[in-house]
């Protein structure tokens, strides 16, 4: 069976380290940006991510793009 799909949505997501808890594991928040064009490319999204960078309050552990998609019948 043929599955048609189309992307419905994209959303940068940069995930930072709070801190540390009892265990000594990082503690992470996420923070996302939605409402981004399903069009953008991984190296743009990458640099919107870095040029936000310097104005977070914590370090950053990872860049995440998370796309949501539709499946159908063809």
């Amino acid at each position: 069976m043929a599955v048609l799909t189309s992307k419905d949505s994209t959303k940068l997501s940069i995930v930072m380290i709070t801190g540390v808890d009892e265990k000594g594991d990082d503690v992470k928040k996420t923070m996302s940006l939605s409402k981004i064009k399903v069009t953008a490319s991984d190296d743009n999204l990458f640099a919107v991510a870095k040029a936000i960078e310097p104005l977070l309050k914590y370090p950053v552990a990872s860049i995440e793009k998370n796309d949501v998609y539709t499946l159908a019948n063809a």
